[in-house]
């Protein structure tokens, strides 16, 4: 993965509304996410159901993505360490 699809990636993040994503199951087995804070005056709340796997990914994404990039760029950097001390 290139620096630039990194940056990419942390942009879209950033933009997304704040955390925390969280999700839902109402008494009539319909699902919803909730994004942001009420607090804030920056919250959305999708009353679509769109299934239990996918709004799980969804309310997850708001802090799996930006780890991820975290965790590729720690790789990375370890990486060009040891090769770089190989030579």
């Amino acid at each position: 993965m290139t620096e630039e699809q990194l940056r990419e990636i942390e942009a879209r993040a950033a933009a997304a509304t704040k955390g925390p994503w969280k999700r839902g199951l109402r008494r009539d087995g319909s699902i919803w996410v909730s994004m942001g804070d009420p607090m804030s005056g920056e919250h959305f709340q999708a009353d679509w159901d769109f299934g239990l796997a996918n709004s799980t990914f969804t309310a997850h994404a708001r802090e799996d993505v930006p780890a991820l990039v975290a965790e590729v760029r720690r790789l990375q950097e370890f990486t060009t360490e040891i090769t770089e001390g190989r030579e």
